[in-house]
Parts: C-alpha cells; sequence; structure tokens
C-alpha cells in the first residue's frame, strides 16, 4: 500500500468515528462509555518532533533523515530547511511531546520487525496531528526507507499543513475581501485572517497584511486570452510585471518588477495551473523577497486569471509566509 493511500485510509477512517459518535445519540451514552476527547494538538507550523534514539541519530539514519527533513527550500532568498526538526529520544516522548501537530517515529528493531513498513496516522495523541511510524529490521533498512519514501514524507506533512491553513482561512478570513474577489473575477477565494484592500482597478486587486517586520501580499489580475502563448512562462512573467508596477516602493515612482520567476504546470482539485516560484525587487529602490503565483484559464470567460503572493521579510524568515500564500490556491473555487 502507498503512502498516499494510507493516507487517504486514514483520513476515511477518522470521518467513519466521527459519523459513528454522531449516531451514539445518547450523551449519557457517550459519558459511560466514550473516551475522553483528545487535546488539541500543539507546536508551530512546520515544526516536526522526531523521535530517534541516541545511537541511530548519531549514524547514518541520522545523517539521512536530516537531509531529507532539512533539505533547502526552494526559491527562497535565504537558506531555509523543509521543518524546524526537534529531535528528542523514545524516553523522552512524554505527554507534551506526544501532543505535538507533527510526529515521526524511528523504531529499529530485528527482532520485532522483519521488513520496512512506513505508517500514517492522524489524530492518535492530539487532534489535528500527523504521526509517520517508520519501522525496520536494521539501520541499514531503515537508511534506504527514508531514502525511498522522502519526498513523501516531505509531502504527507506538506498536505497536512496545507489543509489546517485552509481551514483556517475557510473559517476566519475576511469575508469582505471573499466577497470583493468573487464579485470581480468570478470564482471564490478565502485569505487568511488579517488581510485588508489595498488597491483595486476592473481588473486587479491588491490585498496585503502588514506585521511590525514583514508584509505578505496577495495580487489578483485578469486578462482575456488569446491563445496558448498566454500560458508559457515569458508571458505569464511580462504580465506579472505589468500588475506589480502597480505595487508602489518606498521611493517616488518606484514600483515591485520581478527580479527571476520558473514555472511549471501542477493540477489542484483537477484545474491545471502555472505555477510560477521566483524573486522580486522594486526598480528605484532596494527591497525585494520571494514570490510564487498561480495562473489558470478560467474557460466560463475566456480569460486568464493570476493569484500572485508575495513576502517581505528581512529580518525572518520566509518559508511560512510563503508557504501560507501558497496555500490560498487550495481555497479557489470557480462557477465551472
Amino acid at each position: 500500500m502507498t503512502l498516499k493511500s494510507v493516507f487517504h485510509k486514514g483520513l476515511r477512517a477518522v470521518v467513519m468515528v466521527a459519523f459513528a459518535a454522531a449516531l451514539m445519540g445518547c450523551d449519557a451514552f457517550r459519558t459511560l462509555f466514550d473516551e475522553p476527547a483528545k487535546p488539541g494538538s500543539k507546536g508551530a507550523a512546520y515544526e516536526l518532533i522526531v523521535v530517534c534514539n541516541q545511537e541511530l541519530w548519531d549514524g547514518e539514519v541520522g545523517d539521512t533523515l536530516r537531509s531529507v527533513l532539512l533539505r533547502r527550500v526552494e526559491m527562497l532568498n535565504q537558506r531555509e530547511p523543509y521543518f524546524d526538526v526537534l529531535r528528542i529520544t523514545p524516553d523522552g516522548f512524554l505527554k507534551l511531546n506526544t501532543e505535538h501537530r507533527n510526529v515521526l517515529i524511528i523504531n529499529v528493531n530485528p527482532e520485532k520487525y522483519d521488513t520496512t513498513r512506513l505508517v500514517v496516522t492522524q489524530d492518535v495523541y492530539a487532534l489535528n496531528q500527523l504521526l509517520l511510524s517508520a519501522t525496520a529490521p536494521t539501520a541499514s533498512d531503515m537508511v534506504r526507507l527514508l531514502d525511498t519514501e522522502r519526498e513523501n514524507i516531505l509531502g504527507a506533512y506538506e498536505l497536512v499543513e496545507q489543509r489546517r491553513n485552509v481551514a483556517a482561512y475557510e473559517k476566519f478570513g475576511p469575508k469582505h475581501l471573499r466577497d470583493l474577489v468573487k464579485e470581480k473575477f468570478g470564482f471564490e477565494m478565502h485569505l487568511p485572517a488579517g488581510f485588508k484592500l489595498a488597491k483595486q482597478t476592473n481588473d486587479f486587486v491588491w490585498m496585503r497584511y502588514e506585521m511590525p517586520k514583514s508584509s505578505q501580499g496577495v495580487l489578483i489580475y485578469s486578462y482575456p486570452y488569446n491563445g496558448p502563448q498566454d500560458l508559457s512562462e515569458s508571458h505569464i512573467i511580462a504580465q506579472r510585471n505589468k500588475y506589480a508596477a502597480l505595487v508602489p516602493g518606498p521611493a517616488d515612482g518606484s514600483y515591485m518588477t520581478t527580479a527571476y520567476g520558473q514555472s511549471d504546470a501542477i493540477r489542484i482539485d483537477g484545474r491545471l495551473w502555472i505555477r510560477t516560484r521566483g524573486l522580486w525587487d522594486v526598480e528605484g529602490d532596494f527591497m525585494g523577497g520571494p514570490f510564487v503565483s498561480f495562473t489558470t484559464l478560467d474557460t466560463s470567460t475566456n480569460r486568464v486569471v493570476t493569484i500572485d503572493g508575495y513576502v517581505y521579510s528581512p529580518e525572518l524568515h520566509k518559508r511560512n509566509y510563503i508557504r501560507e500564500l501558497e496555500h490560498i490556491v487550495h481555497t479557489v473555487k470557480f462557477s465551472e
């Protein structure tokens, strides 16, 4: 069974448990026979607890874990790892640690295991928790397992972080901006709490969230579709520069532009998007940071739509900020 299928099977199991609980009906019956409610999971986004003994951590297993989990995030203008890893020994895996949002347990035991296995479970010790357990008979077997499943391990934790963010946007995001996007562009989209409208024209909206030491911005713009060339990397970047110029820099006459961008094609809920990631800077001043944009064709209007997110955070890490913006596209729903 693949990691992806196990992951989705776990999700279905959670749904079935919730459904069964609803069918119980009687409060007294639930009080007598149900387990106490689990606490909510703890920890920061993209923080991961690895449960691994000292001998394995100091050897090739630890080296492999670090190569997987601390891999550099692409398209940031400084080095940042995929996860902030907190390593503890099995003896230290106690109350507060067991309730962490992201947990990876490494267990090597030749007497207990005769093959390698990677199991994905949810809500084991706390609600909204993802726990991966990797088991193997020898350290060499564990290294091969981690190396083979490295993309699936990263993908599982990324998927659950995305779902956590999407749920928060849909529950707490600014409704007036959701309504504005729906009215102007014809699709539904949720933003994180804190975003405010900065500027709009007939085919362009700029929304931003200003914090003391950083800021996030989202641009949405639309233009007529004239053929496949409109979805090429060069055309997408040219259009980005056209609309980003509407975002002023700190100096008179300065404006945002694209320093570098690279595109690939992805599907989200069946819809084809051209994802462009790269770095932006300011023409006429000294500012910059990472951006990510998603471009698609709205066939109901025959228009190209782009959702572009950028981060400015010269003093702080940018990984979580840019991930939050990437996850916005997963809230998009077209009427078609």
